[in-house]
């Protein structure tokens, strides 16, 4: 489906070098929407789970950053696009907790989601917490005692 809703595009203008530079300063919604749709979700749904009205998602592909970068993704092999996808909506998340004057409920919504999505990456072992090891226990272990 994806390589259908990308051929879909192939008669709005794709001008590389611009679209590709533009695709490194795309907003954490339009790189979660491009993650989504390289993913092999349709446009409508991937509008919504990138915060967007569900009848915008072809708008957003005939944005040429948006478009390199579902095109970009749509080569890269799966796991790096569930990464991606992970850097995404943390940085939407940060954004919305520094950015906007949430009410209680509201910031308790988006730690309870970035600790989602921090389990996630740990699962996934794309974030590995750091494990103080003693000396003696190092040595030990590299000669083999």
């Amino acid at each position: 489906m994806a390589g259908t809703a990308i051929q879909d595009c192939e008669a709005i203008p794709y001008h590389t070098e611009l679209a590709q530079e533009l695709a490194a300063f795309l907003p954490p919604e339009h790189e979660l929407f491009a993650v989504c749709v390289a993913s092999v979700l349709s446009y409508r749904e991937s509008a919504r789970r990138a915060g967007f009205h569900e009848d915008s998602g072809l708008r957003l592909t005939r944005m040429p950053a948006v478009l390199a970068r579902i095109r970009e993704l749509a080569s890269e092999p799966e796991e790096r696009i569930r990464r991606a996808g992970i850097d995404a909506e943390f940085l939407m998340l940060r954004n919305r907790a520094a950015n906007y004057d949430l009410d209680p409920q509201g910031r308790s919504n988006v730690e309870l989601r970035l600790k989602l999505v921090m389990a996630h990456a740990r699962y996934h072992g794309w974030i590995v917490d750091k494990k103080q090891v003693s000396l003696s226990f190092a040595i030990r272990d590299v000669a083999g005692r």
